[in-house]
């Protein structure tokens, strides 16, 4: 009997000692708790170490790394872009981290090709196959601070529109951001990276994917030309090439495709637009551009 009151004594004693007390943070935490297909998962942690923990989500495992810039323990997952909406949740060292996953906003769109654009989607069976190989990049992030679009036009086509292609019935996402712009204007890198593949491919023209580390990279495709090559390590501002109409296409534009893991992301989180009349400027040809409005 004595024991047990001397055990409530201290449970007692430990309640209010604790009272007022801070409640610990927990050591995880999401920065955005309300998301939309496509768009990416920042996790964080408190610790100013890196966690051994790996974030998990829609069939990806994420380790932490220092942020660029800032130092922070940040770990990247990518939300696909036909995942439901509804409540969801990340995974990391048995804890739950909940936030809540919003419809796609954007309209669906009925793309009627030439028959030039529809013989080039043939080949989408085996350019989709290299396409995709280059978009699994990895190593540590080499950018720092904003993406800057390549070029500037207008905005023909948004992020994430469900699409249905005829003829062929090719139903799939819009996996970038389309610009309008004349064939042969200069085309830049987005962000220091590396080249990881330069090609010439039928379904999607003259291609440039860039890796910008952690499994980040950014895709210029239906090209015209190209001034780089697998392998070449190009920094913000640098020539790429030049923007055209070749492949799946229905006008001359700039496809414009960012990807964390292979999965697509919206670029509108990454890019940082200038000041309407504000220029672009190539470090590679020192052409200064002024930005379409």
């Amino acid at each position: 009997m004595k024991g047990g009151l001397r055990a409530l004594a201290a449970f007692l004693f430990a309640a209010i000692s604790l009272e007022g007390a801070p409640f610990p943070a927990p050591p995880f935490y999401l920065q955005e708790t309300q998301r939309y297909p496509g768009q990416v998962l920042r996790v964080r942690a408190q610790s100013p170490s890196l966690p051994a923990e790996h974030a998990k989500a829609f069939r990806q495992e994420a380790s932490f790394f220092a942020e660029p810039g800032s130092g922070h323990p940040l770990a990247l997952l990518a939300i696909p872009l036909e995942a439901r909406p509804g409540p969801q949740r990340v995974e990391i060292g048995g804890r739950w981290l909940g936030f809540q996953l919003r419809a796609n906003p954007v309209k669906p769109q009925l793309i009627r090709l030439s028959a030039k654009a529809s013989k080039a989607a043939d080949s989408l069976p085996t350019d989709k196959k290299v396409l995709d190989k280059a978009l699994l990049t990895d190593g540590p992030p080499l950018w720092l601070g904003p993406f800057l679009p390549p070029s500037l036009g207008r905005l023909s086509t948004p992020f994430g529109a469900p699409r249905l292609y005829l003829p062929g019935e090719y139903r799939w996402f819009h996996k970038g951001m389309d610009f309008a712009m004349p064939v042969g204007t200069t085309l830049c890198a987005a962000q220091d990276g590396v080249v990881a593949l330069a090609a010439d491919l039928k379904a999607f023209g003259k291609v440039v994917v860039l890796s910008h580390g952690c499994g980040l990279s950014s895709t210029c495709m239906h090209m015209s030309r190209l001034d780089v090559k697998a392998g070449d390590k190009v920094s913000r501002g640098q020539a790429l090439g030049l923007s055209g109409s070749e492949g799946i296409s229905t006008g001359p534009h700039l496809h414009f495709q960012m990807n964390l893991r292979g999965f697509p992301v919206d670029p509108l989180e990454w890019l940082q637009f200038p000041p309407p009349g504000d220029e672009i400027h190539s470090k590679a040809t020192g052409e200064k551009k002024p930005l379409l409005k």
